[in-house]
């Protein structure tokens, strides 16, 4: 069994959460950036991918065309799905944004 009480694996969850949340957001803003879209075009349009395939040239237009559209989208979703995100992947924030144990909950009525 463990030493930790629920109040405290509550803490460490919610402080995990937190961790969560604010990585997911520190990765939307960089993929969301239009500097960070522009590096990563320019890598896939090149040796990064499309210099790999069977038709480059069609690759580089479809990487030009898509990425500037879906990447600053994907970082939107992320940023307002992130508890959720951090619930599936990791198992963290799977609580509801307020805790309140059931002993908290019986004494507020006494």
């Amino acid at each position: 069994t463990s030493n930790i009480s629920t109040s405290q694996r509550a803490s460490n969850m919610s402080s995990s959460c937190a961790d969560c949340v604010s990585t997911t957001s520190a990765i939307c803003s960089v993929i969301g950036s239009d500097d960070k879209i522009g590096e990563a075009v320019s890598y896939l349009k090149g040796d990064g991918f499309c210099n790999l395939t069977d038709d480059p040239t069609q690759c580089s237009k479809s990487i030009e065309e898509t990425l500037p559209f879906a990447l600053p989208e994907l970082a939107k979703l992320f940023t307002e799905r992130d508890r959720e995100y951090c619930c599936d992947l990791t198992s963290l924030c799977c609580f509801p944004p307020t805790t309140t144990t059931v002993h908290e909950a019986n004494n507020s009525f006494r």
